[in-house]
């Protein structure tokens, strides 16, 4: 079988290492223009005129990460399998919409707020109790768009430096409390990388 992989990263990298044992062969499909994947044959297509070419190559497709363009998986779904589908895609890169389904499924997640301004921020800092976790809406990935707000008066800051703006260009961020009964791991990055897939 072979599989095309949206997205020519270290995490498709480590994707392919894991499937090659079991007799799987890996396209990559990269459309940043930078392919850093290493392994497996890259088609890399910055202007989106290759599709084509990388779907007559694989049999299914999957993706490398979550930041990839919805369209593009709507694009691929409609001439061949992709999992996750498109949609999965697309909620997984709200965590609004994500935390939203959890909690329609009924899957625990720590209390959480959406804050779209400083004093939005600071009720919510104030309603979950410091210290809180603020993260961006969308786009935040392995600890990027993350702050840890220890008292309240610190959000004006935190709203400045920690979220990308939306498409609409409202700024918006997650607040949910810093302890919840999850399991801890050790994080290490090497030049702001994790060398072992975190």
């Amino acid at each position: 079988m072979r599989i095309g992989v949206l997205g020519a990263g270290q995490l498709g990298r480590m994707l392919a290492l894991a499937g090659y044992p079991l007799a799987k062969e890996f396209v990559f499909y990269d459309m940043s223009g930078s392919p850093s994947a290493g392994i497996g044959e890259t088609i890399s297509d910055p202007k989106g005129q290759r599709l084509d070419e990388f779907l007559s190559k694989v049999d299914r497709v999957t993706y490398e990460f979550e930041h990839l363009p919805v369209e593009v998986a709507e694009r691929i779904a409609a001439k061949t399998t992709v999992h996750p589908c498109p949609r999965a895609l697309q909620i997984c890169q709200n965590r609004e919409a994500e935390k939203t389904l959890f909690g329609q499924l009924g899957i625990p997640t720590p209390q959480w707020k959406i804050a779209d301004s400083a004093e939005a921020l600071r009720a919510a800092a104030k309603e979950l109790g410091c210290p809180v976790v603020a993260k961006s809406n969308t786009e935040g990935y392995d600890g990027k768009g993350q702050a840890v707000l220890k008292e309240p008066g610190r959000r004006r800051r935190c709203l400045a430096e920690h979220r990308p703006p939306t498409p609409d260009g409202r700024k918006v961020c997650r607040l949910q409390p810093r302890t919840v009964d999850y399991c801890r791991a050790r994080r290490v990055r090497r030049c702001g990388v994790l060398p072992h897939g975190g």
